[in-house]
């Protein structure tokens, strides 16, 4: 099929080559589960993309302790590659 593009991984890194964000995109566009990381390699942030939209329960990670802060979307920007 001509121009067909399957869900493929992407990563992003920091300067120093440590992941910055990892997750699938499909025609350059965010889907499916993403995770965002610190320079130090612990977890900043997960969720899930919609077509580029976040949706449903996003969690933030703390530094210094084991909490976790959840946040649901309902609508925001998609995230593409072009916006990156």
């Amino acid at each position: 099929m001509a121009g067909f593009r399957p869900r493929q991984e992407f990563i992003d890194r920091h300067k120093d080559g440590s992941i910055r964000a990892r997750g699938q995109v499909e025609r350059s566009i965010a889907v499916d589960y993403w995770e965002w990381y610190r320079k130090d390699g612990t977890r900043l942030r997960s969720g899930y993309f919609d077509d580029g939209r976040q949706v449903g329960e996003w969690t933030t990670y703390s530094t210094v302790t084991d909490f976790a802060r959840l946040r649901g979307w309902s609508t925001s920007v998609p995230l593409t590659m072009a916006t990156w």
